[in-house]
């Protein structure tokens, strides 16, 4: 590829994303100092999971440096769905979230927070959007997270209820079908024996671990919510979302989780 050629990237549903040669240029907003501080003091504290921040290109876009690998995109490889892959991932936001209990964000900072559940303010920087697409891969294991725009102040259980969702699955079966989850994926038991993964390689406490599901539910309600309310005010990517089902398939995940809640408690709290 020349390194002048502009080629849209894959997986994102909202941003219109090119790579040009070895960075990735992408639209700003009121959020971008804010986000572009946090990616800075990640950077300062080693953490390798994270873009590189370079600067603004002579359109006003945000310059950061491209990461090679391969993102998760849908329907899920093998790749994404091994136990090895659910481990690294909560390992890397571990580290990312304990980089961040130091973070001071600019003067009037703003965060876009749309998929942060109310009242899930905390002390850690998440990132809260945990859609395969913005987990890249490297020989087969997350290496690194992309698309920071929503990253918002939260507690840790914000990220943690995002991955479950995406990941374990907590999905509806017809879902977590077209998602690319096996049936043998879907079984409770599967299911509580990846959370119990999830929630040991990233030190949750019993207290965090008590209060999961109803994370999780959260977040779902808050993502149905920012899918209506951004389509209803007229964003084309939401809108298009929204025309294509995501909010009745949003809702469908909500009432699996609100049935099998009893059974989903018991298992992963066992």
């Amino acid at each position: 590829m020349d390194r002048t050629d502009s080629v849209p990237l894959a997986g994102g549903d909202v941003n219109l994303v090119v790579r040009i040669g070895d960075t990735v240029r992408r639209p700003t907003g009121e959020h971008t100092p804010a986000i572009h501080a946090l990616l800075d003091h990640l950077e300062d504290q080693g953490v390798p999971y994270t873009p590189r921040v370079l600067g603004f290109d002579e359109h006003g876009r945000e310059i950061l440096r491209y990461i090679e690998g391969t993102p998760a995109l849908y329907p899920l490889e093998d790749w994404a769905r091994t136990d090895e892959a659910l481990q690294a991932l909560a390992h890397m936001l571990r580290t990312i979230h304990d980089a961040t209990l130091d973070f001071i964000p600019p003067p009037n900072a703003k965060w876009q927070a749309l998929f942060r559940a109310e009242g899930a303010e905390g002390p850690v920087i998440c990132h809260t959007d945990l859609f395969p697409p913005n987990v890249i891969f490297q020989n087969g294991l997350p290496a690194a997270l992309i698309d920071w725009d929503y990253a918002a102040p939260a507690t840790r259980l914000t990220d943690i209820a995002t991955t479950a969702n995406f990941w374990l699955p907590l999905m509806h079966p017809d879902n977590a079908t077209a998602a690319g989850w096996p049936l043998d994926d879907q079984k409770i038991e599967t299911r509580q024996r990846r959370a119990n993964l999830l929630y040991t390689a990233y030190g949750l406490t019993d207290e965090e671990r008590a209060g999961a599901i109803e994370a999780c539910i959260a977040k779902k309600k808050t993502g149905l919510e920012t899918h209506r309310r951004m389509a209803t005010e007229g964003h084309p990517a939401f809108t298009r979302m929204w025309t294509s089902g995501s909010g009745a398939a949003i809702q469908k995940d909500i009432e699996w989780l609100e049935e099998n809640r009893p059974a989903l408690e018991s298992a992963f709290n066992s």
